[in-house]
Formats: structure tokens, sequence, C-alpha cells
């Protein structure tokens, strides 16, 4: 490292000697996020082995030939900044440049070089307006840039605000003639991949079509073996672009990766995995609430005395932090990261990501818990009164509320696959619900004690419950029978479920693996939080990460195959921007699914209803009564023919004297007044 003044203020020149394009993009991104460049500037100068750099905005699929790119020993990364996609070797020099933006110019930083340039190897190099640097017509270098605003990574939420300018300029002197020509667009898969990956999943020929002389036979098995064909090419490409699998733990010979601790864990893992495990000390305001945002991105805590917070958990960078002065009973996070719905002492209340309250729900009294349905844009909630209540968040209005007659519910969680909202009970009890029925779908009896936690998986097949019996049963919720159970030393007060199948339970900080498939002998994993009592559990979306909210505050745990590998980004997205964010907001708001549509069984929906033809009433046939003789009495045929005959005739004679009295009043010409249930405070007249 070296050192000296430009312009009043030092500078700092870093020459990097590794050529390891993930180390030194590495050194550049520490540098950006961790150095104040207010009293001075920083230049690095860096090389690299044969690789492709991808920028920051950009589809790694579409701008490089990955598996060409493999075959011939060449790294892929992608940087911090934005521009396009460039090649290093060792004959291309790289320099960023670090500055404050009141010093940022990038002109004089294209000046510098050139100038260096010109008088050190008698070239001719020209900066353009676009940043780049000519030698003729010859381009022989681009420039990227970046500006961020510096986030402090305390887990205490400070932060600072400065910005902070980094500019990258590419080199490739050995190459000068390559740089004028035009990039060729490259294929996303070669077409022989796609035809080898294709043949494992062919289900053999098809029929010969040209035999067939049946015209409608022909174009329907034409259609067959299109849907076929378009499926086989679909599970190629899913096989070829969703390469990644999740991994897990495995034990040597002799060992149980139960006995694998945290620190043993953080120890073996790369260094951005290891970040990911962290605690917070606060044990002023526990036991603290957890929920982790639908892409895995945010965190949500809410501690019992008041304490609420939001953060970007991988970062640490600070979303809202907020006393609510009162009870806090949970928290959950509405339809994007900038909405969050509070369960407090005596209503519910949505605040924005500023930590400003926006709503105070008051039809939501006493509320205990809180579930978001994400695809009805549904705020569930149940408290001390009983009632179910569903609240639609986009017009702002209450849907339904429902009596459940079985007293406040001890736990609430809802299905994935269908959105029934579950309910456990104090008389062991759990009951399926629907906005569009006042009564249970259905009533199973789980424990025979209170039900203390519910969860259901991904798929919506199995539902695990925990009691006060100190039992965790696993159900079958397509035949609602019993499918597992596992004896625990205390009760369980809390489950969550990840994305993969894996099964974490609060007491112990326990995490069971293939729960639902065979009974397991022991848990997977565990963690244990000296003097806390487990209060919240929940598994961060895309992430190998369990969140364990307690007394004493709340701790990230490393769960190796808790989370999903490969993510579909239509559907949700770790790394969404600004704009897709809103573009994703107006999506799921035109998608949204309407209450009266959440039933056990969603296959019914799309079904035909079976027409019955109704035959108008002079068609009927009508049968004549048949007087059957049998035993005297009053119940006889013949006795009840006769009353209904009486009644029938009582009717008709009131209805004509009626008619009767009131064409009397008519013809003396009498008024008929109203008469109101008034009249008798009415003075009568002597």
């Amino acid at each position: 490292m070296a050192a000296c003044s430009r312009q009043g203020k030092r500078a700092k020149v870093i020459l990097s000697n590794v050529t390891n394009v993930y180390s030194n993009l590495a050194l550049e991104h520490w540098i950006l996020n961790n150095w104040k460049f207010s009293k001075f500037d920083c230049l690095l100068v860096y090389r690299n082995e044969p690789c492709v750099v991808v920028g920051r905005f950009q589809n790694t699929w579409r701008e490089v030939n990955v598996s060409r790119a493999k075959r011939q020993g060449v790294s892929i990364a992608r940087r911090v900044s934005g521009g396009g996609t460039v090649y290093h070797d060792l004959g291309n020099v790289n320099f960023s440049f670090f500055t404050d933006k009141p010093s940022h110019c990038p002109a004089k930083n294209l000046h510098f070089l050139s100038r260096t340039l010109n008088d050190r190897y008698q070239l001719t190099v020209d900066p353009n307006k676009r940043h780049d640097l000519f030698i003729g017509d010859k381009k022989i270098s681009g420039s990227a840039s970046r500006i961020i605003r510096t986030v402090s990574r305390l887990l205490k939420l400070y932060f600072t605000r400065q910005f902070v300018l980094v500019t990258k300029l590419s080199r490739k002197f050995p190459v000068l003639a390559e740089m004028g020509r035009k990039r060729k667009k490259t294929n996303i898969i070669d077409a022989t991949e796609i035809k080898k990956v294709s043949k494992t999943f062919a289900r053999g020929e098809g029929p010969d079509l040209k035999s067939i002389q049946d015209k409608k036979l022909k174009r329907e098995l034409i259609v067959k073996e299109k849907l076929n064909a378009q499926a086989i090419r679909s599970a190629a490409f899913n096989q070829l672009l969703l390469p990644e699998e999740r991994g897990c733990l495995e034990a040597d010979e002799g060992e149980r990766t139960l006995k694998f601790k945290q620190t043993d864990i953080v120890k073996h893992v790369d260094v951005g995995s290891a970040r990911k495990h962290f605690s917070l000390n606060l044990p002023h305001h526990g036991p603290y609430r957890c929920a982790y945002s639908r892409n895995g991105r945010k965190l949500l805590i809410g501690g019992a005395k008041g304490h609420v917070a939001t953060f970007d958990w991988q970062t640490g960078q600070l979303g809202c932090e907020f006393h609510a002065k009162e009870t806090i009973r949970d928290v959950v996070w509405l339809h994007n990261r900038d909405y969050i719905a509070v369960a407090q002492k005596k209503y519910a209340y949505i605040y924005d990501g500023q930590g400003t309250e926006l709503h105070r729900l008051k039809n939501h009294i006493n509320p205990v818990h809180l579930d978001y349905l994400p695809y009805h844009w549904l705020l569930v909630s149940t408290g001390a009164t009983g009632f179910l209540k569903y609240h639609d968040v986009s017009i702002g209005k209450l849907v339904v509320e429902l009596k459940t007659r079985l007293g406040q519910p001890h736990s609430m969680t809802h299905n994935p696959w269908n959105a029934v909202v579950h309910l456990g009970h104090s008389n062991g009890t759990v009951t399926m619900w629907s906005p569009s029925m006042k009564e249970p779908l259905v009533k199973m009896l789980c424990h025979h004690g209170p039900v203390t936690a519910l969860a259901v998986d991904p798929t919506g097949r199995h539902m695990v419950t925990c009691g006060l019996d100190k039992q965790m049963k696993v159900w079958d919720v397509r035949t609602y029978k019993e499918s597992l159970a596992y004896y625990s030393h205390r009760p369980g007060s809390n489950l969550a479920i990840s994305q993969t199948g894996l099964l974490a339970a609060a007491f112990g900080g326990q995490v069971w693996k293939d729960a639902f498939k065979t009974k397991q002998k022991a848990p997977y994993m565990s963690h244990l939080v000296e003097g806390a009592v487990i209060e919240g559990l929940d598994f961060a979306n895309f992430e190998d990460v369990l969140g364990l909210g307690h007394s004493k505050g709340f701790t990230s745990l490393l769960i190796p195959g808790a989370g999903e590998a490969n993510y579909d980004a239509l559907e949700l997205n770790p790394f969404e921007s600004k704009r897709q964010k809103q573009e994703s907001e107006v999506k799921m708001l035109l998608n949204k699914i309407q209450p009266e549509l959440i039933t056990l069984d969603q296959g019914h929906i799309h079904q035909m209803k079976e027409e019955v033809e109704e035959k108008p009433l002079d068609s009927l046939e009508h049968k004549e009564l048949i007087l059957k003789f049998k035993m005297k009495g009053k119940n006889s045929a013949k006795r009840r023919f006769h009353r209904r005959e009486k009644h029938i005739h009582d009717e008709k004679r009131q209805k004509v004297r009626a008619a009767l009295e009131k064409a009397k009043k008519e013809k003396e010409g009498i008024p008929e007044e109203p008469r109101t249930i008034l009249d008798r405070f009415k003075y009568k007249e002597a």
C-alpha cells in the first residue's frame, strides 16, 4: 500500500498480488463498505485469471455460455457495480477508484488514466462522454459505477448517512483488435445438452400418425404428443437451469448430528454463512416473537413488553424500531416488507416500514394470535373473546367474524395449500375454518389437554400438533388420522416447518428431519438457550437459518438443508429491487383470490356443476290419496286427513270474514287507520 496526495486529499494506492477474481471482488466490496473516504481517496489495482464478470443487474444465463465456461475452466463472478459482462485475464488490468460524493468526478479519473498511459507508453488514448477510453476507433476500456449509502453493521441497528462511490475501469492491452468486434449472443443452454437430458425423460417412441385414418383420433394424438414434448422440454430445462441442491449435515460413523454445536458449524462454513449466526441480547423486553418476510430477507421481532423492530438481518440495515408502551402478543408481516401487523393489548394495529401507525383495527378486540393469507390479502386474528375474524387489508374492511364457541384458542396457523385456518383449543380439539362457513369444516380431537402449538407443512398434507400432555403428534390431513407420535420432557409452545420439511419444536430448540415419513429416534439438531424460554420460531425462506425468539432476545441458528436451494423470481425474489417489489404487489393484487374460494378440497372449484332439470308444477303427476284402513286410533290415516281438511277450511273462513268486514267498512265510509305499537298510549274518548 502506498500513500500520496491528490487535490488536497490524501490517497491510498493498493496493488493486489492475488489473481483470484472472487478474492479481488471481495476486497473491493469490503473496502467500499468499511472505509470512510471523507479524508482520503483510494485506488485499487488488480488482475484476474481467466474469468467472466457479470454486471449487478444482468442475467448470467443470458450473457454467458455457462457450460462452455465450465469446460474451459473459466470462473464466473458478479460485481456490485452495474454495466455489462466483461472477460478478464492476466492481460487485463482493473482500476477501482473509491471516493466520497463531493470529490467524485469521472472525467478527472479518466484524464488521470489517459495522461498516464500517453506519457508512459506513448499511446494516444482519448476519453469520450460515456467515460470510455479509445485508441483511434478501438475501444480499450469501459466503466461502471455504484453509489451507495454506508450502513453500520452493528446489530444495535445504528446507521450513518455517508455517500461512497466506486468506479471500475477494465483494460485488455494484448487483445486490442478484438475489442472493436461486436459481442455475439450466446444461447442459454447448448442444444446438445438439452437433447441428452430430454432422453432421460422420454417415454419411448410415439404412435405412427401416418397410419391412422380416423381424423378425430389423429388430431387428438397430435395434440397429446405436442403436450408430451413440451413437458419433456420443460423438465430438461428445469434440471439444467436449477442445478443447486440442498445440503445437510452428515455425521461420520459413530457420531450423531445432534451433537454438533453452532460454534462447530460456524468454524467450518464460509464467511458469508458464518455471519448468519448471531444473537441479540435484549433481556428487558422479552420474550420475543419473530417472523421472517416471505422472501426471507427481512426480520420482524416483537417483545412482550412493547419493543418492535424490523431490519435486514443479512446486512443489519434497520427498517424501523419503536416501543408500543403496552403488551404485544403477536407480530406478522403483511403483503410486503413495508407493512406489519401487531397484536397489542386491546386492539390490532398496522404499521408501515418507518414505524408509523397507519390503522387501528377496532374490530379485532384483545387479539392473541395473528396470521396472514398472502394470496387472499386477509389478516386473520383470534383473541380472548373466542371470535375468529377475517380482515381484507386491500380494501380495509372486515370480511366476516366467526364465533368458535370454544373459548380463547391456544394456537393458530393456516394451511399453505388451501388457506384453511387451523385453531387449537383448550379441550384438546383442532378445528378448521373457512370464511364462507359459520361452523368448522373439521373438528378433531388431538390431545387430552390444551393444544399449545400447530404447524402445517408446505404441501398441506401433514399437520403437527403439541399439547400440554407432552406429546407431539403428526396427522395426515387427507385422512384426519394420526401418523406418528413423539414424546417430550416438556410441552411445546411453538412449532415451525421449513420449505424442505424440517420440523422445529420449541422444547429444547430441537429440529427434526424426515419427521413425517418415519418415526425418528433422535432429533436432527438441537440448540439450548440457557436460562431462557423459547417463545417464537420461524424459518427463513431460501436460507438455512432458523430464528429463535426467547426471553433473553433473539438468536439466529444455522440449520443446513432448511431452505430451498432454487427460487422462482416470479413468485418470491430474495434479491428484488424497489421496482420489482412494486410490480409484484400489483400482480398479487390483480391475482387476488376471493375469500369464498377457501375450501378443504381445491379440486372441486374447477368442476362443472351438474344441472338438474326442473319440471313445472303443471307437469307433475298428482297421485290420488289412497286411504288405508288400519286399526282405530288418533293417528289413523282417516283422522289425519280430516284434521288437514279442517285446518284448510278454517283458513278459508278467516279470509272470507276479513274480506266481508273490509267491504262493510268501505260501504259505511269509515277510514281504516293503521295501528302501531304506540296506540296503547292514546287517550280514549268518553
